[in-house]
């Protein structure tokens, strides 16, 4: 499956004098608000055999807004991104399931005014690998490991059992 969305959003808003032209000291304050974002989506899953299973998805999209205000301007973009691999295979009594994802999101502030800048920038990349143990019919035992790598916090292990 794979999909693209196109939204554009326009508004204004505020004391309807000053949007009709006429300003004096009583009107105005307005707002004009513009967005438009762009986004991409791509999906398969597909079973290799009757107990093997590969997942693929990926996301993207990109984000410009503005806002105006009376006394207030802000424009920024966003670029934003995911994708991921899963493959599961089933025994038995057994069930493992193995990953890698990756994420991005970059926020970049147009510069009005000095010093104002809100830029983010976060990057995460992880892989997994997941059990599941059935050791009766009501009964089972889940185990994990998943090693995650976030730009600004380093590497970690997150261990699972339950």
């Amino acid at each position: 499956m794979a999909g693209i969305g196109l939204v554009y959003d326009e508004r204004t808003g505020g004391d309807i004098d000053l949007i009709n032209g006429s300003t004096d000291i009583l009107h105005t304050y307005f707002n004009k608000n513009l967005s438009r974002r762009y986004t991409g989506l791509f999906s398969m899953e597909k079973l290799i055999d009757s107990n093997t299973e590969l997942v693929i998805k990926a996301n993207g999209g990109i984000l410009n807004r503005s806002i105006s205000l009376s006394d207030y301007e802000f424009r920024g973009k966003q670029y934003s991104g995911f994708a991921g691999i899963k493959l599961g295979k089933r025994l038995e009594k057994l069930t493992v399931t193995g990953g890698m994802d990756f994420s991005l999101v970059d926020f970049r502030e147009d510069e009005l005014l000095e010093d104002t800048l809100r830029d983010y920038e976060n990057l995460h990349a992880g892989a997994f690998i997941h059990s599941i143990y059935n050791l009766t019919e009501i009964l089972s035992l889940e185990s994990g490991l998943r090693y995650n790598y976030q730009k600004d916090y380093g590497s970690f292990l997150l261990p699972e059992i339950a």
